[in-house]
């Protein structure tokens, strides 16, 4: 991992296209119907069920599948019943495919549930299982994209498929990029953004193998040291979403951060290199401070990370 301040201006984020996993959680021989919505089908098998599926626009459950550029459609498992247990926990699959109308993968997430495929998901948070899907770029105005998604047992054999297709009708007018939580202590910042090639990330979600920037904007007021100099440093920490440390550095400015400024704030940066890490969210957490008064600034900032191919 390499740490550098910031120096030029951050640029409007590109769209790009994304998927993003929300859980918040809860098992047939095989059976098939369309849902009551008449938005997709479903096809369940070997006793894992859900009561319902259904979409969800801005946090609003919709009935239709027009959708427009730069929003998130949210499909959620609702009251899903089956998974085999373990311990206390539920050992769930998910895989997410969009295609093109030239029947081309836009995107493909074999797993986006491998974290708890692999160390489990208490059973008393598997109420709901919800995949979320950023609809932008490539996707075009006036094209249809197919949706298939497969939530399976992976210490069973059963399953759940569903299928949809969505109208890309329009493109939204209104550009939202998220922030992250900011604690002062004597130091303050006027934001903290996750960047990939000096661009805010959309929906802050990277991909496996990304190399990103978590940025602290206008971090001050520094004070100088008696040799005129400022005298900065940051530490980071990166855990994963059951709270699990995967990363720390302290200390990451070291000389480095014995500098000049030309005023008593400066932008910040640390950058995250995602490879080797598993799909699943992360929370990162960045502090600033000042050596010479012991003043200090902490942002967090949670981030989505997914396995893309095809």
């Amino acid at each position: 991992m390499v740490y550098t301040p910031i120096t030029q201006p951050i640029k409007k984020a590109a769209l790009f296209c994304l998927l993003f996993l929300i859980i918040t959680v809860f098992w047939a021989n095989q059976s098939f119907s369309a849902d009551p919505n008449r938005l997709g089908e479903k096809t369940e098998k070997n006793r894992l069920t859900c009561q319902e599926v259904y979409h969800a626009v801005d946090s609003e459950k919709v009935e239709t599948t027009d959708m427009v550029l730069d929003k998130v459609l949210k499909i959620y498992f609702q009251n899903t019943e089956g998974l085999t247990e373990a311990d206390g926990k539920v050992y769930p699959g998910l895989s997410i495919e969009v295609l093109s109308p030239q029947n081309k993968q836009v995107l493909y997430s074999e797993n986006a549930l491998a974290e708890f495929s692999e160390n489990g998901l208490p059973k008393a948070f598997s109420k709901n299982i919800s995949a979320t899907i950023g609809v932008a770029s490539p996707m075009r105005v006036g094209e249809a994209y197919a949706v298939n998604l497969r939530l399976w047992d992976t210490k069973g054999d059963g399953e759940i498929t569903y299928k949809t297709k969505i109208a890309i009708t329009g493109k939204s007018t209104k550009e939202k990029i998220p922030t992250g939580e900011i604690i002062s202590s004597g130091l303050t910042a006027k934001g903290v953004l996750l960047l990939k090639d000096e661009k805010a990330v959309k929906f802050d979600l990277l991909t496996i193998g990304d190399i990103a920037k978590l940025a602290l904007i206008d971090v001050g007021r520094f004070e100088k040291a008696e040799d005129g100099l400022y005298s900065i440093d940051m530490d980071i920490s990166i855990a994963n979403s059951t709270g699990k440390t995967v990363k720390q550095v302290q200390g990451i400015l070291k000389e480095s951060g014995h500098t000049g400024l030309k005023s008593d704030t400066t932008n910040l940066s640390a950058i995250i290199d995602t490879k080797g890490y598993q799909p699943g969210k992360y929370t990162a957490t960045i502090t600033a401070y000042d050596k010479t008064n012991k003043n200090r600034v902490t942002a967090k900032k949670s981030f989505g990370l997914i396995n893309l191919k095809g």
